[in-house]
This record gives structure tokens, sequence and C-alpha cells, in this order.
């Protein structure tokens, strides 16, 4: 079964039981006011733990008022000029926290790399 890919507005998702999220893939202002709630819909539908947002320096405090959490950035990801934020909103507190076993490699990889 493959990764479901619809809009929703102008925006651009993608969700799958198997990864457990909904992921904003692409994100229209237009959109802003109604994607967040769209969104949060469409996880309790489905029963999905986390949303996962790609989002332009403009739309971060926007999210984060919507209880999203900065999980990483790229500087100048957008044309060389805006930077892009990977945002999370977790619906299930314990899709938060990492296995001892997956951390001891991330941070075994971090050391080597």
């Amino acid at each position: 079964m493959y990764d479901v890919i619809e809009n929703l507005g102008k925006s651009q998702i993608q969700h799958r039981k198997y990864n457990n999220r909904i992921y904003l893939m692409k994100n229209f202002l237009d959109d802003f006011t109604e994607i967040i709630h769209r969104m949060n819909d469409l996880a309790i539908k489905n029963s999905y733990t986390k949303i996962f947002a790609k989002v332009p320096s403009n739309l971060v405090q926007g999210f984060e008022n919507e209880g999203f959490e900065n999980e990483a950035s790229i500087p100048n990801f957008y044309n060389g000029k805006d930077d892009v934020f990977f945002m999370s909103l977790y619906l299930d507190s314990n899709r938060k926290i990492i296995e001892k076993e997956v951390n001891e490699k991330m941070n075994t990889n971090l050391e080597i790399a």
C-alpha cells in the first residue's frame, strides 16, 4: 500500500497508517488558517499520532501557536533566501519517546560522522 498524496486546499499532504502521520509537504499561505484544523481532523479520523510540517519562516509562529514544535531547520532552503522549518505536533505523547536502542544507534552514527 502506498502513501496517499492529496491536496487540502492548495496545500499538499502525504499520509499513511504505516508511518502513522501526516506530512505537510507544500504549504500555501492562503490555506494557513484552515490547514492545521483540516490536518487535525484527518489525523483524528485515521488515528494518526503525529503531524509533521515543512514550514517557511513566516509561518513558524502560527504553527507554534497551534502547539507545533520546531524539530529542525535548513537555512536558505527556499531559493537561497528563506529558511525552512520542520515542525511537529504529537497527538500521542508516546510518539515523542525515542527507544533506547534507537537513541544509542543515532548517537553512535553522530560520533562516526
